[in-house]
């Protein structure tokens, strides 16, 4: 697998309650800051549900087997910066497929767009990243 840029956490259920939320999201930080604390180039910033980790040149191997010992952590995945270009995103996708150990038998695209200006709808991008991919 490629050296990701970022990791993005999710936090599951604790975005669920209501005027806590913001306690419990802290607390969450907090327990991610110290599992990764000896790792001084990792950047945090918390954000509705989520918490973003960029690596700055921090390995991800070490960065996701600390997470996985993480209490209140729903999930979280690697994430590469590409440009903002179909064809960009469609190469990306494809040599993080390629960069598994072993190409499965199946697969799903599953596509959420923060920025909402981009030309494609969430579906359409499934269809258009996931085709590529099988082709």
């Amino acid at each position: 697998m490629e050296q990701p840029d970022f990791v993005i956490l999710r936090l599951g259920e604790l975005t669920l309650k209501g005027r806590n939320r913001s306690r419990f999201e802290q607390t969450a930080l907090r327990h991610v800051r110290e599992a990764l604390g000896d790792l001084p180039n990792i950047e945090f910033t918390r954000e509705f549900g989520r918490i973003y980790l960029q690596l700055n040149g921090e390995l991800y191997a070490v960065v996701a087997e600390r997470l996985r010992r993480v209490f209140g952590l729903y999930s979280f995945s690697p994430v590469t910066r590409t440009e903002l270009e179909l064809e960009s995103i469609q190469e990306q996708a494809l040599r993080a497929m390629r960069a598994r150990p072993s190409l499965p038998q199946t697969f799903k695209v599953s596509v959420r767009r923060s920025n909402k200006q981009f030309p494609y709808p969430s579906q359409q991008m499934n269809d258009l990243v996931g085709g590529y991919i099988l082709d």
